[in-house]
């Protein structure tokens, strides 16, 4: 059975699929982040989306999350997200995504890099 919105739209990721129990999380180009019901993993109310980076999302990991469990990491072609459960205020299910760098590259599927150069200090030249 395809994952599908409430609406019928088809759920299609050029990303991946990660759980953050009990959600399923779907994530691909342009930053697009969809998660699914916490009641059925194949169900995706039309509401549950974010556009969290202008990016590709290549990666998404389960992560200890304390009392915003569940939680995960994000990786973008060019950033690091973090993404943490925040109820809206209704009780609806909602996700926060924070930057956790946004200097960091892949170098391949398995592979990620993050450089921060840091210059401190007195130059001088000449005598």
């Amino acid at each position: 059975m395809p994952l599908t919105t409430v609406s019928g739209k088809p759920i299609v990721t050029a990303g991946g699929i990660v759980t953050l129990g009990p959600y399923l999380m779907v994530f691909g180009n342009g930053g697009l982040v969809q998660w699914s019901d916490a009641t059925d993993p194949r169900v995706f109310p039309d509401a549950n989306f974010a556009v969290v980076t202008n990016r590709k999302i290549v990666k998404g990991l389960p992560a200890r999350g304390g009392t915003a469990s569940p939680a995960g990491l994000l990786w973008s072609l060019d950033s690091l997200l973090r993404v943490t459960f925040h109820p809206d205020a209704d009780g609806k299910p909602n996700f926060r995504f924070d930057t956790v760098t946004s200097e960091s590259s892949i170098l391949s599927v398995k592979a990620s890099l993050s450089m921060t150069v840091c210059f401190s200090g007195q130059v001088s030249i000449g005598s």
